[in-house]
């Protein structure tokens, strides 16, 4: 999936996580994730990276990021990180309705 992809998918039904590469095509994960940011302020976002994980450090806390993941990802890790995510997204936003 490339940016324009996932704005278009956010358009039609706003996600609790959106998790993006930084390099992806047509929109980039930068681009991608500041226009998140302003037209969906409760999608909670991490980035995923190739890059060392201080380089990703540094460009997710830039982006205002607090989760970035290092590639290749742990699957397990995964699964539980997410779901702490949107824990914590649930305590500060609320609880969706059902």
């Amino acid at each position: 999936m490339d940016g324009e992809e996932a704005l278009a998918i956010c358009r039609n039904a706003v996600p609790d996580l959106l998790m993006t590469d930084l390099d992806v095509p047509e929109v980039r994960g930068k681009e991608l994730i500041e226009q998140i940011r302003q037209q969906y302020p409760t999608v909670e976002l991490a980035v995923m990276t190739g890059e060392t994980m201080l380089d990703a450090g540094r460009c997710a806390v830039a982006l205002g990021v607090r989760h970035c993941f290092r590639k290749p990802i742990e699957l397990d890790h995964l699964g539980f990180r997410i779901r702490k995510m949107i824990d914590a997204n649930d305590a500060v936003w609320g609880t969706p309705p059902s």
